[in-house]
């Protein structure tokens, strides 16, 4: 699925060369981990086309933020909806928060 280690410690750094980005990445990164929650919520209550949606919109908007990462984090959301596995939509949600959890965000200009 990634390069990323989900049982490492190691923080996870990326660069935001963009100047219009990097000031939104909080706010982002903030309405992701509300979305995680409302995917596992979605998986309990067996509501796998919203699971579908959430991990869509992860998959389309990670590239746009330059967190790569998140958009194949969001396609396997998506592929695991459309099979309605709730098991591994746990376990990407547990995946998804653990990276985001340990994001280190290298803007350009020294920041």
């Amino acid at each position: 699925m990634s390069d990323f280690d989900p049982d490492s410690t190691d923080p996870v750094h990326v660069m935001i060369d963009d100047p219009a980005v990097a000031p939104l990445i909080d706010g982002y990164l903030s309405r992701r981990r509300e979305e995680l929650v409302q995917l596992r919520s979605a998986v309990e209550a067996g509501d796998f086309g919203k699971a579908r949606s959430i991990g869509h919109n992860l998959h389309g908007s990670g590239g746009a933020y330059y967190l790569d990462q998140l958009s194949v984090f969001g396609k396997a959301m998506e592929a695991a909806a459309e099979e309605a596995d709730g098991p591994k939509l746990n376990e990407l949600v547990d995946v998804t928060q653990a990276y985001i959890d340990r994001l280190v965000i290298d803007a350009a200009g020294g920041d």
